[in-house]
């Protein structure tokens, strides 16, 4: 994962929102972003409105704020957050956590996997219609985030992640990985 220089200072104004799909109106995910004046909140919140992902602007509260998103105080003054999309298996819940909450320090916004409590494949099997949905959706995050992370514990790589990444590769999306990715040959 990148790192962005930061200023570490509590902002006065946050946005927060729904991401939601463009091709078929569905919520998949949240996002916050957070501003020292309140013109530039102004903007991203009427970004937002316009891109149909009903944000929410008001002052920055340090009883809800930082409990709620942990290290919200660190965050980048001068440009838009990165946006990360997390890719692996829900085998490895705890990296998940432990990269979302990095992400927020570095001050980017983690897009998780759908369903992060309940491993959809193992419930409903592999070619249910569920699976196939979350998979898509996954792929939704994808498509609006500036980069792929992927975690591969142990290198481990499954068919749904294998997917992910060649979808993001083939949208141009750069890859990174937690562990060296072992050729193949």
């Amino acid at each position: 994962m990148g790192t962005m220089n930061k200023e570490t200072r509590i902002p006065k104004w946050t946005v927060h929102y729904n991401i939601v799909s463009q091709e078929n109106d569905e919520w998949i995910g949240t996002g916050r972003e957070f501003f020292d004046n309140e013109l530039d909140a102004e903007k991203c919140y009427n970004r937002h409105i316009k891109n149909g992902n009903c944000p929410c602007k008001r002052p920055f509260y340090k009883k809800i704020d930082l409990p709620h998103l942990g290290a919200a105080h660190t965050y980048n003054l001068h440009s838009e957050p990165k946006i990360v999309c997390l890719c692996g298996s829900l085998r490895f819940k705890e990296l998940f956590a432990e990269y979302e909450y990095k992400s927020v320090i570095n001050g980017e916004i983690a897009l998780l996997p759908c369903c992060m409590h309940v491993d959809i494949e193992r419930e409903y099997g592999s070619t249910s219609k569920y699976k196939r949905k979350v998979d898509e959706q996954h792929k939704r995050k994808i498509d609006i985030c500036d980069e792929v992370f992927v975690l591969n514990k142990n290198g481990y790589i499954g068919e749904s992640t294998r997917s992910e990444i060649d979808y993001a590769v083939a949208h141009g999306k750069p890859v990174s990985y937690l562990e060296e990715v072992k050729s193949c040959e």
